[in-house]
């Protein structure tokens, strides 16, 4: 089924309406940009949306930028993919401004923009897939925009009284005026054309201010619907907050203030964090919520700055403007020109340069050297001029043989362990990092300690004959070993294909993944004394300096604890007996005190081999037996056991069958 059949079945009625409108019902046919991947705002959606927006949609250039605001071209991205990526999704939209797809709010909830959830997911149809959004996408820098058309009336040009008429370029003809007179082609009377000047005057919609017509903080929902925003194109967006709330979207509370509806004291830890994933929240500060270096936005809101998108980024009319991250771009001259890329300079055909870059690489300038041509590595660049390298890091995303590892690097990267490791491989710090090439990349998708442990601090040299053990930044350990004809093996797992030098260290190319293993726990090293032996000590080590030194100290110190422990245990045995045997003693002479006071005799003793140990009966044997209890009368649940075995009583408690069988229990142990 086509892309509108399954929209209208779904429900995207108006989102259908509005490409018929806009004469855009072919936008899936085109085999060239295919597969797309379309976002279908709900009706609703369109009936939230803002009055004067709502009216620009009925200019066709106006629904043409909404609308290819929500498609992306020659990409097929399901829910699977979405979700690869930790910390969201973003690609350009055949608009030209970028979108970002990421989990926000509920567990499982995906959003776009970071306000409009995805209500419904992967709806294929010929040509591509879909998701149902609940807010319609409103590209930056345009759905803010509420221009006005004026029409003024001029006069146009003398023409024959019974012709059109004829007007400028910007202007149409409203009528031919046959009552005026005047003088065509410099001979011949004609009449004068009365034309319609059309005029745009800039003007930002409702809550939209600046000259690119930015939303107020809060979107929809300016100032959170406690204050007003400073909008239009003279405004500057900031909101007048009603009392008691302040910041920057008046989302706070005073704290002097008791008369708050709504108190969020911890907003920027909850999951109720209303700032964009690519900004900070602070909520010590106004603004509540700021854009990361290199996204531009109110912080609620923040897209990436793609500088090839303003001024061409910088570079010359002549040179290509390379996207290289938030903010950062590369210039480099077209074929045929020289230069840095900011300047480029034409080259005469003769020149050794004028057809691709005299073979140099694309990060070396190219120079005519005797008719020759000459390849010389750009500044923060190393390598022949054949083949130029930056950090390890530009060096795995330059390489298209290493795009499956590249893929996963810029994945992680989202995530703070992953942008930490991008921070070190972009450093002055040399790394040594294993790059499986693209063939030997067996995973689905790389986790952060699989990503570790084909990186390694130092840059490594691998000579021929030799065998070294390395540990990777996971903690497992890489061995090394080159033959003499320079074949090198990692692991017995993987081989050495080439390498390739960077500035901060070097990119070792192998034909496999090194498996990762969960290192074991890391166990503290026995700290040694810092006594000296003295000639008293009873305990002499004797250490053995040199290559095995450290494993002499470490045999030595846990030797010298264990005496230790032994003597300690010998002192506490002797204590020990010597006061039960005091204790014995006194025990035996207080019951001869005390048979001698009642009368007893050697005879009346009785051995405790004769002597028959009563068998007591259970309490809970007897009928209405009762528990008596000196100190407690309540829950029989909370009795403590040692309670229940005293005699003497102030009260009596009625023993309970949970009782009963708390004691049954107690007696079989």
């Amino acid at each position: 089924m086509t892309l509108t059949d399954v929209a209208k079945t779904k429900g995207y009625g108006k989102f259908v309406q509005l490409l018929t409108d806009a004469d855009m019902l072919d936008i899936a046919s085109n085999i060239y940009y295919r597969p797309h991947t379309t976002f279908w705002p709900s009706d609703e959606a369109f009936s939230r949306l803002p009055a004067d927006i709502q009216g620009q949609l009925s200019h066709k250039d106006y629904a043409r930028d909404i609308i290819n605001y929500h498609i992306i071209e020659k990409t097929k991205i399901t829910t699977k993919d979405i979700l690869s990526y930790a910390g969201g999704l973003s690609r350009r939209t055949r608009e030209g401004s970028p979108l970002y797809i990421s989990c926000k709010g509920h567990k499982g909830d995906l959003y776009v923009n970071d306000r409009s959830k995805i209500i419904e997911r992967d709806i294929g149809y010929q040509g591509g897939i879909a998701f149902g959004v609940s807010e319609v996408l409103l590209p930056p820098g345009v759905a803010g925009r509420c221009d006005e058309i004026k029409y003024e009336q001029v006069n146009g040009s003398c023409t024959a009284c019974g012709d059109n008429g004829f007007c400028p370029a910007d202007a149409i003809v409203e009528s031919v005026d046959k009552n005026s007179s005047c003088v065509y082609q410099g001979q011949y009377i004609g009449c004068l054309s009365r034309c319609l000047k059309r005029t745009k005057v800039q003007k930002c919609c409702n809550n939209f201010y600046g000259a690119d017509c930015r939303a107020c903080p809060g979107g929809f929902n300016p100032c959170s619907g406690r204050g007003l925003c400073a909008d239009g194109i003279s405004g500057i967006g900031n909101c007048t907050c009603v009392e008691p709330f302040i910041g920057w979207n008046c989302d706070i509370c005073r704290n002097d203030s008791h008369n708050c509806s709504i108190i969020v004291p911890r907003i920027c830890t909850s999951r109720y964090n209303p700032c964009s994933i690519f900004a900070t929240c602070d909520a010590r500060r106004t603004p509540l919520c700021q854009c990361f270096s290199g996204y531009e936005g109110d912080g609620y809101y923040c897209q990436e700055i793609d500088k090839c998108q303003k001024k061409h980024g910088g570079c010359s009319k002549h040179a290509i403007c390379r996207y290289t991250g938030p903010n950062s771009a590369s210039c480099e001259c077209r074929s045929g020109y020289v230069g840095d890329g900011h300047t480029c300079t034409a080259l005469s055909p003769s020149h050794p340069c004028v057809i691709n870059n005299g073979n140099c690489h694309t990060h070396a300038q190219c120079t005519d050297k005797d008719g020759a041509a000459h390849c010389r590595c750009r500044q923060n660049f190393v390598g022949t001029g054949i083949f130029c390298a930056g950090t390890v890091k530009d060096v795995i995303y330059d390489m298209e043989e290493l795009s499956e590892f590249s893929k996963n690097l810029k994945r992680l990267s989202w995530g703070v362990e992953g942008h930490a490791i991008i921070r070190r491989l972009s450093s002055e710090k040399e790394y040594t990092v294993f790059v499986p090439i693209n063939y030997g990349f067996t995973l689905k998708s790389m986790n952060i300690n699989q990503l570790k442990n084909h990186i390694v601090e130092g840059k490594i040299s691998l000579k021929p004959g030799t065998t070294k053990t390395v540990s990777s930044l996971a903690r497992n350990n890489i061995t090394i070993v080159v033959s003499k004809n320079n074949h090198t093996r990692l692991n017995k797992i993987a081989s050495v294909l080439y390498d390739y030098p960077g500035t901060n260290g070097i990119v070792i190319v192998i034909d496999h993944i090194l498996p990762y293993k969960k290192p074991p726990p890391v166990t503290p090293t026995p700290a040694t004394p810092s006594s000296k032996p003295t000639a008293n000590s009873s305990v002499r080590v004797s250490v053995k300096h040199g290559k095995d030194g450290n494993t002499a100290e470490i045999i030595g110190v846990v030797f010298g604890v264990v005496v230790a422990i032994i003597i300690i245990a010998v002192v506490i045995y002797f204590f020990k007996k010597r006061r039960n045997s005091y204790n014995v003693k006194y025990n035996r002479n207080f019951e001869n005190v005390l048979l001698e006071s009642e009368g007893y005799t050697e005879e009346d003793h009785v051995d405790d081999d004769e002597y028959e140990h009563q068998i007591l009966q259970h309490p809970s044997t007897a009928k209405g037996t009762t528990l008596q209890n000196p100190t407690y009368v309540g829950n029989d649940a909370d009795i403590p056991h040692d309670l229940l075995e005293m005699t003497e009583t102030s009260s009596s408690v009625p023993l309970t069958e949970h009782d009963a069988s708390a004691l049954s229990k107690e007696e079989k142990c």
